[in-house]
């Protein structure tokens, strides 16, 4: 799907690809989505330009990502898209500059372009030229970024409440603090953990390509003397990319201490487990040391004459039980 933007009463109008191949005078951006074979061969032949094919987009070289043809200046980055889902991804976008209008090449619908699109024909100004369409295509995508980081550190800080909240209780009429997990299922947290952790990789993958581009189209700013106006803008992004990348790794290093904590609170919890599986077998040690010592087949055994021999024996297995769990009971061990 192709889609003109024509400026009109300092704002833009969507039109359709016109059949002729003739741009409309007051051409800003076209925006190519999915193009077909057809489509992208009617888009190069009206601006002359060679756009590159979807495999190439996906290229990780900088000398295949931002490189200049003739006039037209070619731009790939990674823009996040599906943030709010699970199956949240980056897509490679191509933005090719040349001097009758920019050219947008996506095979995705980011909620940044959505969104800038709509504003766009609202807002009078904000496209007031190729460049400054670019530049302002550019700041919807930082600013979306930044609300999804926005976002993963809220959930990250409400994560880190839930995991290491404590609670007081009130024993046997003794005060006493103990540390324990309120309504927090570990497992649960890990999962969200991880897919925290994923959104936070691929907006930092978003960030850094950004931060690539602008400072390579900063370069070409420079070198053709645009207008001071824009160089600054375009400077001051760049800059609000880098703020947001240390952000972003701020986040994946609060992210990584959460996991490992998260992984010693499951640690301990089977630890405590495994206690409880000790300390049962020890109470229960001397009771069957009792009850081994009278299974013995001896001829001559006192108690066995006794009238009171066997509830002896249960008594003194009883309070051989108790009086271990009353010292691990004491030592704080249960």
């Amino acid at each position: 799907m192709i889609r003109v933007y024509q400026r009109t009463n300092q704002v833009l109008e969507p039109l359709p690809f016109p059949e002729d191949g003739v741009l409309p005078p007051r051409t800003v951006w076209i925006d190519m989505l999915e193009p077909s074979p057809e489509e992208e061969r009617r888009v190069e032949h009206a601006l002359e330009i060679d756009a590159p094919t979807r495999e190439e987009m996906q290229e990780i070289e900088l000398s295949n990502r931002l490189y200049r043809e003739g006039a037209a200046i070619y731009l790939t980055a990674n823009v996040i898209n599906a943030s709010d889902t699970d199956d949240a991804e980056t897509t490679a976008v191509t933005f090719i500059r040349t001097s009758k209008a920019l050219v947008t090449l996506r095979y995705a619908d980011p909620l940044s372009f959505r969104s800038f699109s709509i504003r766009a024909m609202r807002q009078p100004g904000l496209c007031a030229g190729v460049d400054m369409t670019m530049v302002s295509i550019i700041e919807a995508v930082v600013n979306r970024s930044a609300d999804v980081l926005e976002r993963v550190g809220l959930r990250l800080d409400e994560l880190s409440k839930r995991v290491f909240i404590a609670r007081t209780k009130v024993q046997a009429g003794k005060r006493r603090k103990k540390e324990e997990d309120e309504d927090v299922d570990l497992e649960d947290a890990l999962k969200t953990l991880g897919r925290l952790t994923d959104q936070t990789a691929l907006v930092r993958e978003c960030l850094m390509s950004f931060g690539r581009l602008l400072t390579y189209y900063n370069q070409v700013l420079m070198e053709e003397k645009a207008n001071k106006d824009l160089r600054l803008r375009s400077k001051s992004l760049h800059r609000d990319v880098v703020s947001l990348t240390e952000h972003a790794d701020s986040l994946a290093h609060k992210s990584n201490f959460l996991l490992d904590a998260t992984l010693g609170l499951i640690n301990i919890q089977q630890t405590n487990i495994i206690k409880i599986f000790s300390v049962a077998a020890t109470v229960f040690l001397p009771p069957t040391l009792i009850a081994s010592i009278y299974g013995m087949n001896y001829q001559f055994m006192p108690e066995l004459d006794w009238a009171y021999g066997y509830p002896f024996s249960l008594g003194l297995m009883v309070l051989s039980a108790i009086i271990p769990f009353w010292y691990f009971k004491h030592r704080g061990w249960l």
